[in-house]
């Protein structure tokens, strides 16, 4: 039936295979029938928060809107999403900083010292590309 975790064990004796193990029983006939599952215990933190009536009212809300079975799923999605939002934004951060000291190390080392010497430059430049699509397109 796949994994561990949802194999049924049986038992005539009524005692669980695994006492206190994260055992639920269902009784099916004369024989109990235990399907185990594992539980994670401590693998979360229980923290209680107070909202606004209005924002209880727009989750409540949203939360059928959303297909959410329960407030603390709504609320455990949100919680993820803003998380990942918060760590894009440090990446993207962090990316600024590294170009803004790229450019730092760079600054002063262009080939034009004076507002003149960029104007000639940007001359050059244009008539090299104005030759270039002078030979592209006058071919035939």
């Amino acid at each position: 039936m796949g994994s561990e975790s949802h194999k049924l064990q049986t038992t005539t004796t009524g005692r669980p295979a695994n006492p206190g193990g994260g055992i639920d029983d269902y009784f099916t006939g004369d024989r109990k029938v235990y399907k185990k599952h594992y539980v994670l215990r401590y693998a979360m933190e229980h923290v209680s928060i107070q909202l606004d009536t209005a924002i209880a009212r727009q989750i409540e809300k949203d939360m059928k809107e959303f297909n959410y079975s329960t407030k603390t799923e709504f609320i455990r999605d949100s919680i993820r999403d803003k998380l990942k939002v918060l760590s894009e934004q440090r990446e993207k951060n962090k990316a600024w900083q590294a170009l803004y000291a790229a450019r730092g190390i760079f600054k002063g080392q262009g080939k034009a010292k004076t507002d003149e010497e960029f104007r000639k430059l940007r001359e050059e430049a244009g008539q090299e590309f104005i030759e270039m699509l002078e030979k592209r397109f006058n071919q035939k």
